[in-house]
């Protein structure tokens, strides 16, 4: 306990002692004890406990291919965890043009996870052969949007050198 939390509980006790008496508030304390509930969590200690992520995550309709398509599931399932991971189409204009370069029409949503799930959608509706195909188009998107990326960098860079 911090030395404010300790001041605050003593005059706590005080007041209780002064307002009920020590007898009342020594009772109180020993029902507490013997209440084999265990402590009590305020709503703010609960609402903070969350269920542990176990890893990236990929998206449910990449996993019910698990069982109904095995095949596109073993092609999806390591390509979604590299996107979970932001190896591959590292934001979301990636994730667009991505969309864009499959033919599906422009990807609607303004959160990553809703851009994703529903490229996963339009992946899993593909045809398993051009899968590879297509997914190594997202990989190699992703590595010329990272060199454009340190190219435009370099240069401001070497700009502001030279002046």
């Amino acid at each position: 306990m911090t030395k404010k939390t300790d001041q605050y509980l003593r005059e706590a006790l005080e007041a209780l002692v002064r307002f009920a008496g020590l007898p009342a508030v020594e009772r109180a304390l020993a029902d507490l004890r013997s209440d084999d509930r265990g402590p009590r969590r305020t709503k703010t200690e609960s609402s903070r406990k969350r269920s542990p992520r176990k890893g990236p995550q990929i998206p449910k309709v990449v996993n019910d291919l698990r069982a109904s398509e095995p095949e596109k599931f073993e092609v999806l399932e390591p390509f979604f965890l590299a996107v979970a991971q932001r190896a591959v189409l590292s934001n979301l204009d990636d994730i667009r043009r991505f969309a864009e370069a499959l033919g599906s029409k422009q990807l609607q949503g303004s959160t990553r996870r809703q851009l994703v799930s529903r490229l996963a959608t339009a992946l899993a509706e593909t045809d398993a052969s051009r899968l590879p195909e297509l997914l190594d188009r997202a990989r190699s998107l992703s590595a010329e949007d990272s060199a454009a990326g340190f190219s435009i960098l370099t240069d401001r860079l070497l700009d502001t050198h030279e002046d």
